[in-house]
């Protein structure tokens, strides 16, 4: 692998004219890639999938590079995969539909850390229902996704050992969020106990479900707070 990168970082210089500042922010980036990929024991770039790119931006996040390093980063190595193809080392691109990360949004300015902690704090945590409602609030707290992804989305989505959800964007383009402690924490007891409880023995593929155990609506969220 270190011979293709040698390769691609030549071809950026005399077939693309790049920038010496962007060539070398893509060679540190790919470097970053490949170490990863050899620490993961993957020692040929055609057994690399999408998979093995989404862990590599999930450790970065977990590095605590800032969003703009790690989109950096995954620019590199989809213009990596490209040359591959071009070259014909490659006859598909693992990468072709995973979507940029995403800065995770936050609650409105206008509300204080006081008041964000009442809205969190507002559930019953005595009942099923109460538990649902506390795991989406930290849930969208700390990921920034959008009520309509939360109501819809499914159970395998979520990856709790990884830290992290998938959500899908426009064209389906996957994008990798990770999962803050507290979030991680109050989905694991909602799991536990009360979304059996309130499943009631139905099956259903989505996370949070209503008292009858189906979907929940955009609507009944938004009446619950």
């Amino acid at each position: 692998m270190d011979q293709l990168l040698d390769q691609f970082l030549h071809y950026l210089v005399v077939e693309k004219g790049l920038s010496q500042n962007t060539i070398e922010a893509y060679s540190h980036g790919l470097v970053r890639f490949v170490d990863h990929l050899k620490r993961k024991k993957i020692q040929d770039i055609r057994d690399v999938g999408k998979f093995d790119v989404q862990g590599f931006l999930l450790s970065l996040r977990k590095k605590n590079l800032n969003t703009k390093s790690v989109v950096r980063d995954l620019s590199a190595i989809r213009s990596f995969f490209r040359f591959l193809i071009q070259e014909g080392i490659l006859e598909t691109n693992p990468v072709e539909d995973l979507e940029s990360p995403k800065v995770a949004k936050t609650l409105p300015e206008i509300l204080s850390l006081k008041e964000i902690e009442q809205i969190l704090e507002q559930p019953n945590l005595q009942t099923p229902l109460g538990m649902r409602d506390r795991a989406m609030l930290e849930m969208l707290y700390a990921t920034g996704m959008r009520v309509s992804e939360l109501t819809h989305l499914p159970t395998h989505q979520v990856n709790l050992e990884g830290g992290y959800v998938l959500l899908y964007g426009k064209g389906s383009k996957e994008r990798i969020v990770p999962l803050g402690s507290e979030a991680m924490k109050w989905v694991a007891l909602y799991l536990k106990g009360a979304r059996g409880a309130l499943a009631k023995g139905k099956e259903s593929a989505f996370l949070f479900i209503n008292r009858s155990g189906k979907e929940m609506s955009r609507q009944r969220f938004w009446k619950n707070l």
